[in-house]
């Protein structure tokens, strides 16, 4: 009985070996008729459903190959694991007897896969199965599950049996039967899932394994079939057992009439590696009844033959002992009993700091053969003790102070005008500008006393830097010269082309507006950037923030002392004007760099160019965030305030 027992664990390892079987029929009174079949068996058992939860992970046949390429089930294995589950739901196969090993090794033997890929030819999937028929493909691109799903169960219902294509979030399609049971009972899509990396179980809703289908193809069929056997004789080796297989073309089967391996005849083959000093030699072994190299033997290493060579330490490196392999062939090396570095032995020499260069002392090593030369001890530059004399100018020459250092080093500072360069004053006018008579501003020397003048034409603008009257801020300077609205950046200079202020503006359009006394405070204003109450401007942000017209950088702040850009200051002539709608679009002004419509300068601009209030610094272009000049700032004021443009 124990031999008859060792027989049975033979012919299993046999079994798995081959896969070519999930049962092996053995017993005692084997008489290799091939009367107990796998359909006999599962009718006895009953029908467990286990292939349900059967996955490409599944250790029984997850590292078999598909075809002859290099695929495994587990790796690309999930139609197989389909269609073997297809297979049993149809009551084709039984899965006592037939699951993906079998079904696998049937189609590797029936050469049911392309060339050196893992694709499937689909009819001979269903050419080895006796009774199971292929239907072709009856859906192939890419469909969301929703799109097809009442012409699947449609078919279900018609008795195909459907294999389906379902690509994930992930881009990765798999294989799934569809579970019928499930199915017809619910009249919900339930698959069985083939793919453990999915994470599902075993039989799930559809639209649970992915979102897209890339194909639908389907099986008809249902009938078994007796099994047919062919016999053959497997000889016993010296490692492997000898045994008859009984194979169906359908690929079930079994084993009987084991006897037990032969075993090797040792037999020296000589020696295949030397030992060295550090690895063993081999002694290699073999069968001679089948030529089969068997374990090798070894020989123990022969070990290093150690010269010694002896390093003197220096200032800085170590000194050391080298041992050197002289064995032949080896070269092996190590440096051991190691010697500290003996440091150096160290003279100072200082030298002194200068004005100019820093002081350091330098260390120089004394030992024989050593060159170490090293500087450290740094002390700071005493610096430059200059004693300044000065010099003052004259008419033709600046004035100076000579600063000379003990050490020879000079420099000049504080340089004064030469008389001759002119200082001149402010400026007085000398004759009155009328209609009819030229006016003449004269500067005096406050060094030598010599005088220039300028002539302003009669009629006339009263700032020597506003004489051009084909200037397009000329009139509206002279105008707001007249109004009181400005008053030049002094009594002869109106700076066209200076940046203004936000707190200038505000009091251009406050005097515009006739200086009216404001009735709020500064407190109340939040800003916390005010001038003193003294200054020309204070008024006048009041009543810019009070009538609305200003509304400051932030909640607490002005922006006293900011350049205006061209877009805020035409929204504070806008508001001035009473912020009235404009009635035309972007697009109507020909301006390519307007801010958003969402800005609060969109519509102030609109409004200008809408009005003639600006024509832009070129016909496509208003230039928004460029800071706007005295020039520009006089010439809006005077379109509205004097042309009358833009108001109702």
């Amino acid at each position: 009985m124990c031999g008859m027992k060792r027989i049975i664990s033979l012919l299993l390892t046999v079994a798995l070996l081959l896969g070519l079987l999930s049962s092996v029929v053995l017993a005692d009174d084997v008489t290799g008729s091939g009367s107990a079949t796998a359909e006999t068996t599962a009718a006895e058992a009953g029908i467990s459903k286990e292939y349900r939860s059967w996955t490409t992970d599944d250790a029984r046949w997850a590292d078999l190959t598909i075809g002859t390429s290099t695929n495994t089930i587990r790796r690309k294995g999930s139609l197989i694991v389909a269609l073997t589950k297809l297979i049993i739901q149809a009551g084709l196969k039984d899965e006592e007897s037939f699951n993906v090993a079998t079904y696998l090794e049937m189609l590797n033997n029936a050469k049911a896969f392309e060339g050196d890929t893992a694709n499937l030819y689909w009819g001979k999937s269903a050419s080895l199965i006796p009774g199971l028929s292929y239907g072709g493909f009856i859906l192939s691109g890419s469909f969301p599950v929703e799109e097809k799903y009442d012409q699947l169960l449609t078919w279900i219902k018609e008795g195909r049996h459907l294999i389906i294509a379902i690509e994930n979030s992930k881009d990765v399609t798999h294989y799934f039967a569809v579970d019928e049971m499930m199915t017809l009972a619910t009249g919900v899509i339930y698959v069985m899932d083939s793919d453990s990396s999915t994470g599902n179980e075993f039989y799930v809703r559809i639209e649970d394994v992915g979102d897209t289908i890339t194909a639908v193809n389907y099986y008809t069929g249902g009938t078994n079939h007796a099994h047919v056997f062919e016999t053959t004789i497997i000889e016993p080796t010296c490692e492997d057992i000898g045994y008859t297989k009984y194979i169906c073309y359908c690929g079930e089967g079994y084993f009987d009439s084991a006897t037990e391996p032969l075993g090797h005849v040792k037999t020296l083959d000589g020696v295949t590696k030397q030992p060295t000093c550090t690895e063993e030699g081999v002694i290699q072994y073999v069968c001679s009844r089948c030529n089969a190299v068997l374990e090798p033997e070894s020989i123990p290493a022969l070990g290093h033959d150690y010269k010694t060579t002896v390093t003197a330490p220096t200032c800085t490196t170590d000194g050391y002992t080298t041992y050197t392999c002289q064995r032949s062939g080896c070269g092996y090396s190590i440096k051991d009993d190691i010697v500290s570095a003996l440091g150096h032995e160290l003279t100072a020499v200082v030298t002194k700091a200068t004005c100019t260069t820093g002081g350091y002392t330098t260390y120089t090593c004394q030992r024989s053969g050593c060159t170490y030369v090293a500087q450290d001890d740094f002390t700071a530059a005493t610096g430059h003790h200059h004693v300044a004399t000065v010099v003052a100018p004259n008419c033709g020459n600046q004035g100076y102070t000579e600063h000379v250092c003990a050490c020879g080093d000079s420099y000049l500072s504080d340089y004064t005008p030469a008389t001759g360069d002119h200082t001149w004053d402010d400026g007085v006018l000398t004759t009155s500008m009328t209609d009819t008579r030229d006016g003449v501003v004269t500067w005096t020397c406050s060094v030598c006393h010599q005088t220039k003048t300028v002539t302003l034409p009669a009629g006339g603008s009263p700032y020597i830097d506003v004489q051009n009257s084909s200037r397009y801020y000329y009139a509206p300077v002279l105008w707001a010269a007249t109004a009181g609205i400005t008053r030049g950046t002094n009594t002869f200079t109106f700076s066209p082309d200076a940046r203004c202020t936000r707190e200038q503006v505000v009091t251009f359009l406050w005097r515009a507006a006739g200086s009216p006394e404001p009735t709020i405070t500064a407190a109340q204003t939040g800003f916390t950037d005010l001038p003193s109450s003294s200054s020309s401007y204070y008024k006048a942000i009041l009543w810019g923030y009070e009538t609305g017209i200003v509304r400051g950088m932030s909640p607490t702040t002005f922006g006293f002392g900011q350049n205006v850009t061209r877009a805020q200051f035409v929204t504070f002539l806008w508001r001035f004007a009473g912020s009235p709608e404009p009635t035309i679009t972007g697009a109507s002004t020909g301006f390519t760099d307007l801010p958003v419509p969402a800005s609060s300068y969109y519509k102030a601009i609109l409004w200008a160019a809408e009005n003639g209030v600006t024509d832009g610094t070129t016909p496509t272009t208003f230039a928004p965030s460029d800071y706007c000049t005295r020039g520009q700032v006089v010439t809006f004021l005077y379109r509205y305030c004097y042309l009358g443009k833009g108001k109702s």
